[in-house]
């Protein structure tokens, strides 16, 4: 007798949670993965989480064509029923091969709240590759700066370091930033600060190494192992908390035809700047504008840091929907006020107006995950 039940039947969608802190370039990363897999000949499906809503990615990717839902409101681990809920309803309605998962750039603790209760859930059957988490060659400098006293532990590094911990594989990105040797001092000192898993030197812009990191992730599966030290949530939840959280969106109508790209960069320098003059750290900053057929989206991983365009508007555009996410070490109050100021002010230089504008700034609250299965006991 065959038991058809989900629980036996042998797993088919294979599911890749990317993880990393903020400005890591998961976006970029999913969006190459994505298209190899659709060039592959295989189905694709994408979840994309947040704190807040209207979120740039879900926005870019669904604009580059591919079938996205989001888990908004808080994490995937505090939301998993609503997580859960949505990767089953892709499986159902898309039947994809790969459900790509990008967690909210500042959650840990992945495996014990996310990959083990989905390795027992009857609901599901699936292929969990390995945990894959990305570091910005910044973060890693500065994690270097910490442990030689060169800069004070903050809360940024500490959740970026339980990240890294629990990765089955560590990825640096954006190699094609680096010198060779600065290369080899950044992997060097992950590889000895994070033994016992593979890491990997990639650029997900230029495709530098992407196949090689694609491949383990395509064939393997996460050891389920999680980090060697436990999360300690009361100091998890405190350096989340230091994050101001913003998001904001709306319909830009301009008097005349306007370069997007250029408003698009004032916006992002001028509340870079604001910031910087006040020594506030910026985790990432992202901005979108689509038009009926076009769109462009650029981001800053730093205050210190250039903004980065990983699309361009090819022309003028007159109607255009904006989003802004941006995570600072701020107040929610005067993160707000600082965005909403540069964007009244970048909209009346150029005698523009926006409509049906609405924004959210706030801090993290408290994780609290549905789930969490300690060590030893999977």
């Amino acid at each position: 007798m065959t038991d058809s039940s989900k629980t036996e039947q042998a797993p088919s969608t294979r599911v890749l949670v990317i993880g990393g802190f903020l400005g890591a370039g998961k976006t970029t990363t999913i969006l190459t993965a994505a298209r190899r897999i659709l060039a592959d000949g295989g189905r694709l499906g994408i979840v994309t989480n947040d704190q807040g809503v209207d979120l740039v990615d879900t926005n870019f990717l669904a604009h580059e064509g591919f079938s996205v839902v989001d888990v908004t409101g808080g994490c995937f681990c505090c939301n998993y029923d609503e997580f859960a809920s949505k990767l089953r309803a892709l499986e159902l309605s898309e039947k994809p091969d790969v459900v790509i998962a990008e967690p909210v750039g500042s959650c840990t603790d992945l495996i014990a709240t996310i990959f083990r209760p989905l390795a027992i859930d009857p609901a599901f059957s699936l292929k969990l590759a390995p945990l894959t988490v990305l570091a910005d060659p910044r973060r890693v400098e500065k994690l270097i700066a910490e442990e030689r006293g060169t800069l004070p532990p903050t809360e940024i590094n500490y959740l970026f370091r339980t990240q890294l911990d629990e990765a089955d594989i560590i990825v640096l990105n954006k190699v094609d930033t680096l010198t060779a040797d600065r290369r080899t001092e950044l992997t060097g000192f992950l590889e000895k600060s994070f033994p016992g898993r593979p890491v990997m030197a990639i650029s997900a812009t230029t495709g530098e190494s992407f196949d090689e990191w694609f491949s383990l992730v395509a064939s393997g599966l996460s050891a389920l192992d999680g980090g060697s030290e436990p999360v300690e949530y009361d100091t998890y939840a405190a350096a989340e908390a230091a994050l101001g959280w913003l998001n904001a969106a709306g319909t830009v109508v301009f008097r005349n035809p306007t370069d997007g790209n250029a408003f698009l960069t004032a916006i992002v320098e001028d509340i870079r700047d604001r910031f910087a003059a006040d020594q506030v750290e910026i985790a990432h900053l992202k901005a979108y504008i689509v038009s009926d057929t076009d769109a462009a989206k650029l981001s800053l991983v730093a205050t210190d840091a250039p903004v980065e365009f990983s699309s361009r508007l090819a022309g003028p555009i007159t109607t255009a929907a904006l989003v802004i996410n941006t995570r600072a070490v701020v107040g929610p109050e005067k993160l707000r006020r600082v965005v909403e100021t540069v964007i009244e002010e970048s909209l009346g230089v150029r005698e523009a107006r926006c409509d049906n504008f609405r924004v959210e700034s706030f801090s993290p609250a408290y994780p609290r995950p549905v789930h969490r299965i300690v060590w030893g006991s999977v």
